[in-house]
């Protein structure tokens, strides 16, 4: 399969891909969406007129996508929103108490 990764390099939104049609084929174009919940927007799809090629589809620790033709035949995908990633929590800096400087010609400094 004659297939490229597009990496845009953001931090939100899905990334592409260019592939090339099989020789027996039309040249075609799909563009995908992301969403929350594939299903949904795969069932309303489907109410509007569109119809389903590829159902709701995992590949684990890479996407969960789905196909659909509108009614004219085009095909759409659709991409579920990756979670952002956990942020990890900032430990508190150990506070630090101020030494009194004491010296000729100083006073003390203590909090």
């Amino acid at each position: 399969m004659n297939y490229g990764l597009v990496m845009t390099g953001a931090k939100t939104g899905i990334n592409g891909g260019i592939g090339q049609v099989e020789a027996d084929k039309a040249p075609f174009v799909t563009f995908y969406a992301e969403v929350d919940n594939p299903q949904a927007y795969l069932d309303r799809a489907v109410s509007l007129g569109g119809t389903v090629v590829m159902p709701v589809t995992e590949i684990p620790n890479m996407v969960t996508y789905a196909l659909f033709a509108d009614p004219e035949g085009n095909l759409v995908g659709i991409v579920k929103a990756q979670a952002p990633p956990l942020k990890e929590k900032r430990k508190r800096p150990v506070a630090r108490k101020r030494m009194a400087v004491r010296g000729k010609g100083r006073k003390s400094r203590r909090k």
